[in-house]
């Protein structure tokens, strides 16, 4: 009795260190996911930012007419949603509205977006803001507007979203006119209705004339009071600064501790010094690259780093030019 009872003991106490081992294992390797996960946090951080990275910003286009007359004004209006903390670049006045004519632009405050009211394809965007663009009508024709660019940064990531226009049809004022009217025979006139008629006729042609010049008049004035207000942005600075210039603003350190970067003195030195926008769309690689770093570097962890390096590369551009 005493034999069968220490042998069912040490079974008992054979399956007893069998549990306790798989406990110990699963717990082994519990611990070791969890030391993995505390060890590389920056993993599940880095797909989350590069999955919404192309979640920055949503545009949605709406012209107020589709066909029109020559001459007739058509507003394009631009509904931009966006992210918290995302900065936007568009400026309607880089682009070629040819053989439209840029009227003037609005840019409506931004408007803080209520989860309420707002549908599920914008239900990611906490902003929205609006362009308003207004052009005037060409002569009759069919005509494709161009492509625009929105550039975009969210926490240092850039991103480009083009915006495709719709085709616009511009119709003759007379391609309503019925072209079966009979006309009734030409009567002969007496002498002096004849002069009474060519005076009319002059004062009508006369009329018409008038007309037409102060139309004309008043789209060029409207032009040139559109492409001054654009130049007023541009002319906060007394003059523009040299690169050497720039470069001393930042190494003056001010009573906050800091240097002084100025982008707009910067922008305003690659325009007189280089010849281009920085802003603006570009086809040449030197020029394209010059840009792309002139958009990230306020953006850049090291900013006097990346402000001192365009100062000399426009230094070095200038001078290689003579």
């Amino acid at each position: 009795m005493v034999k069968v009872i220490s042998i069912y003991v040490s079974r008992l106490f054979s399956v007893s260190r069998l549990l306790l081992l798989l406990v110990l294992i699963i717990n082994s390797r519990v611990n070791a996911e969890v030391l993995q996960q505390t060890l590389n946090p920056a993993n599940d951080v880095n797909s989350n930012a590069n999955l919404n990275a192309n979640e920055q910003l949503k545009a949605t286009v709406h012209l107020s007419k589709k066909s029109l007359t020559p001459g007739q004004q058509l507003s394009l209006t631009i509904d931009i949603y966006y992210r918290e903390g995302t900065d936007i670049f568009f400026d309607p006045t880089q682009y070629d509205w040819q053989p439209f004519s840029l009227v003037q632009h609005r840019k409506n405050a931004p408007q803080w977006l209520d989860k309420n009211q707002q549908s599920t394809d914008i239900e990611n965007y906490q902003w929205q803001i609006n362009h308003v663009i207004d052009l005037i009508a060409p002569i009759a024709g069919n005509y494709q507007l161009p492509t625009i660019t929105l550039n975009s940064y969210w926490q240092h990531q850039h991103q480009a979203l083009k915006v495709g226009l719709e085709e616009v049809s511009v119709l003759s004022s007379f391609s309503n006119v019925k072209t079966d009217v009979k006309l009734q025979p030409i009567q002969s006139f007496v002498s002096p209705a004849n002069k009474v008629n060519s005076s009319a006729m002059f004062i009508t042609y006369f009329a018409i004339t008038t007309i037409l010049s102060l139309a004309i008049f008043t789209i060029f004035l409207k032009q040139r009071r559109s492409r001054f207000k654009v130049q007023q942005q541009f002319n906060n600075h007394p003059r523009v600064l040299l690169p050497e210039e720039l470069i001393a603003k930042v190494n003056n350190i001010n009573k906050q501790g800091r240097g002084e970067y100025d982008w707009q003195g910067l922008r305003q030195c690659i325009q007189q010094q280089l010849g281009f926008d920085p802003m603006a769309e570009q086809d040449n690689q030197q020029n394209l690259a010059l840009s792309k770093q002139y958009m990230s570097a306020r953006f850049s962890s090291d900013h006097k780093a990346s402000y001192i390096n365009i100062c000399e590369q426009i230094a070095i551009t200038k001078g290689s030019q003579y």
